[in-house]
């Protein structure tokens, strides 16, 4: 004989309670200032220092009210790979290979303390661009929705292109950090 299955008249009550969207989570975090610090790698033809002080505050200034913006807006479609990510594919992507190796020696350059990047499979390295040549290297942390801006690509080196790799940059030598902090 069979066992007589019974009904139980109690409601379920789950544990876990997500009264957020993914997408209320999404955020930009912004752990130090050196994310803001420049460097001169002349074996990888890297700069991004400034000329001056009026082209490090242009920059800047476009930094914190477009892009840091954009990204709140649109990073979590980009970093997701959804609707607007195919319209912005070339300006927002992915770093590997070769490319996340360039990126490695800038951070190594930049930061205080070494920065685990490799060790989450969750976690990857990204270039975000608006229009003109300026971008922002970033870790998008897809587990926690988190994005940590790492440093600033005014000058489109890590990905080079001859629209914007026309001024040698090479000899610039102002740096936010240096001139007002240390």
């Amino acid at each position: 004989m069979g066992k007589k299955k019974v009904k139980s008249s109690q409601k379920i009550q789950y544990n876990v309670s997500n009264d957020k969207n993914i997408v209320d989570n999404f955020k930009v975090v912004i752990n130090s200032s050196e994310w803001l610090k420049s460097c001169v790698i002349k074996e990888i033809n890297f700069s991004n220092k400034y000329h001056d002080y009026k082209e490090m505050a242009q920059t800047l200034t476009k930094v914190m009210t477009e892009v840091i913006f954009d990204i709140q807006q649109n990073g979590f479609d980009i970093f997701n790979k959804n609707s607007i990510y195919y319209q912005r594919n070339h300006h927002c992507h992915i770093i590997d290979g070769e490319k996340k190796e360039i990126v490695k020696k800038i951070l190594d350059e930049i930061y205080t303390n070494k920065l685990d990047i490799d060790s989450d499979e969750e976690k990857k390295l990204w270039q975000y661009g608006v229009t003109s040549g300026l971008r922002i290297i970033c870790l998008y942390d897809q587990a926690n929705c988190l994005v940590h801006p790492l440093f600033i690509d005014p000058y489109h080196l890590i990905y080079p292109s001859e629209k914007y790799n026309k001024k040698d940059v090479m000899k610039n030598s102002f740096c936010p950090i240096e001139s007002f902090i240390i």
